[in-house]
């Protein structure tokens, strides 16, 4: 969900048409509608930045506060998971938290899907191909 409108603002629609018709104004708006775009991306790009999942330069400063330090040959995807991993750390393994696991280092359209085998206390990792993933 985003609080950010992903369509084009015309200006001019929130004006009285004599106005509209002013070549000042019509030029005045033209240059106003470029930076209102501009604004926009920057505020996306922001956005963008307050989530692990799609920040990118923001990465930094969850490294920051969570006193990691990324290595120099890591892509942000490494540098994602990493942070996540160690947000994760204290929560309690149950099937749902082995499917999200799994699935982040599955490529493609692959699903996950855990089968669990209680009486033997162990429990299978299959992707949709029916691949047995784990153990």
């Amino acid at each position: 969900m985003t609080i950010i409108r992903d369509y084009l603002v015309e200006l001019q629609k929130y004006l009285p048409e004599f106005l509209r018709q002013d070549p000042e104004m019509k030029a005045i708006l033209e240059v106003e509608s470029k930076e209102h775009r501009v604004q926009v991306e920057v505020l996306k790009d922001i956005q963008a930045q307050m989530f692990v999942e799609s920040a990118t330069w923001g990465l930094s400063l969850f490294e920051k506060n969570l006193g990691l330090q990324p290595n120099a040959s890591d892509n942000y995807e490494q540098r994602r998971n990493r942070i996540l991993i160690y947000l994760q750390q204290h929560k309690t393994v149950n099937k749902q938290f082995i499917e999200e696991l799994f699935s982040r280092y599955v490529s493609g359209d692959s699903k996950i899907k855990v089968v669990e085998d209680n009486p033997n206390n162990t429990f299978w990792v299959i992707d949709t191909g029916g691949r047995i993933i784990y153990p």
